[in-house]
């Protein structure tokens, strides 16, 4: 009987919250519009960068400031700020208004990469809730199996017993009893057995799948919006070799070993699964999936924080030069 039911203990939930809505409501609108820079959308960014290129950076700028700049594709502006402040000087009154322009458009320009962060960041996060709602789903299934299971075999353990009893004192020979009480011990520890190995899968598919594009890193992201991509794939300066955010997350998920051992059976299933475009998965994979997804989610999150740096440089920046330069109307 346990040969048999091995090949039922996997059980598939075809209704509950893997409808078409709910598997799409992660998705942003206009997801194709998001991995367009602001400036190729307005058709003058490749010039604006000739222009600036060989320019060096202004002072009162750190080294990671220019870094999350070059990102979020704004170093070519700070650097025409740096020129209309430098023209100011000798043409303060025709120089003012395009300077405040380029400032609040930078400004705005800055905002918008703030907003791309949250943005991503709420995706990932959509992702993991999305997973670990199925996960639970899985899990209410599957104990509620369990117990229907469990009280079957306790039942037909005593219906065992008590026939047991009957055939010792119906028959002379305790035979018949016996094996009564083996046959029913043995379906009742069978039952109860196949209820603990029982396991139930739901079908989820992912076909936009940002810890995919994590994996494999490919040079241009089709899924995140530029800036967040080169948020986690720039390489940083510094004295020492540095890890990416994106290696940071590999070497992360590798250390949780969520994805098995290393080649394993176990290892190529869930690196199709999870990033693939979906199949079937089971509570731990779902479980799985959420925690790469929190993990993603919260290194995602740290960018805002070299945002606020530049945000800051750029305004303490922008005190210190308009006194001198008498750039306030």
């Amino acid at each position: 009987m346990s040969l048999v039911s091995g090949c039922s203990t996997i059980r598939w939930l075809t209704h509950g919250p893997a409808s078409k809505s709910y598997q799409r409501r992660c998705i942003p609108p206009k997801p194709d519009l998001r991995t367009v820079p602001v400036s190729e959308a307005g058709g003058n960014g490749p010039q604006k960068e000739e222009q600036t290129h060989h320019l060096p950076p202004p002072p009162g700028l750190s080294q990671r400031a220019l870094e999350v700049a070059e990102a979020i594709d704004v170093l070519p502006a700070v650097k025409q700020i740096a020129l209309l402040e430098q023209s100011a000087l000798t043409h303060p009154v025709t120089m003012r208004t395009p300077l405040l322009r380029a400032r609040q458009q930078l400004q705005a320009r800055v905002m918008l990469a703030l907003l791309e962060v949250s943005g991503t960041a709420a995706e990932a996060d959509c992702e993991q809730e999305r997973a670990d709602q199925l996960a639970d789903t899985l899990l209410q299934a599957e104990g509620s199996e369990i117990k229907r299971k469990s009280l079957a075999g306790i039942a037909i353990g005593g219906l065992a017993a008590a026939l047991a009893g009957g055939l010792a004192l119906a028959f002379s020979s305790e035979a018949p009893g016996e094996i009564a009480a083996i046959s029913g011990g043995l379906v009742s520890a069978a039952i109860s057995g196949w209820a603990y190995f029982s396991e139930h899968r739901q079908e989820l598919q992912h076909p936009r799948n940002l810890l995919k594009e994590v994996w494999e890193g490919p040079k241009t992201s089709t899924v995140f919006p530029r800036s967040v991509w080169l948020f986690l794939t720039q390489a940083r300066q510094g004295h020492e070799p540095m890890l990416t955010v994106r290696e940071q997350i590999l070497a992360s998920w590798k250390q949780e070993a969520y994805l098995g051992e290393p080649g394993s059976h176990e290892e190529r299933h869930r690196l199709s699964l999870l990033f693939g475009e979906g199949g079937a998965y089971t509570s731990q994979e779902l479980r799985i999936r959420a925690a790469m997804y929190d993990h993603l989610k919260s290194m995602i999150n740290l960018m805002s924080q070299d945002l606020e740096l530049l945000y800051r440089e750029l305004s303490i920046r922008e005190e210190q030069i308009e006194p001198e330069e008498g750039l306030v109307p």
